[in-house]
């Protein structure tokens, strides 16, 4: 984990507007270089695997269940977001922590 990624580390999600925060304060980060969208092969056509451009404010959620992997440009540790936006929480987590 690198001082760029580890604020995204252990984030809790406890309903719906603070999943579009977070949602906003990814695509931020990805729009800074800091982090970039990343697609595993193994999700590719999984229901739940969702586009950060496919949650918006306003719209209906993508997917009952949400998953968003990130990977972070600085020191390559993995980032996921998930959410299950019918019992409204979730989280954002390192999942595959880079030893560096």
């Amino acid at each position: 984990m690198c001082n760029k990624c580890e604020k995204f580390d252990n984030i809790e999600i406890r309903g719906p507007e603070e999943m579009h925060n977070v949602v906003d304060y990814l695509k931020e980060a990805e729009k800074n270089s800091v982090l970039t969208e990343i697609l595993k092969e193994a999700d590719k056509f999984s229901p739940k695997h969702t586009n950060l451009n496919e949650i918006e404010k306003g719209k209906p959620w993508p997917s009952d269940i949400i998953e968003v992997y990130l990977k972070c440009i600085n020191c390559g540790n993995e980032i996921k977001l998930f959410c299950d936006t019918y019992h409204g929480g979730g989280d954002v987590k390192i999942v595959k922590p880079n030893k560096l």
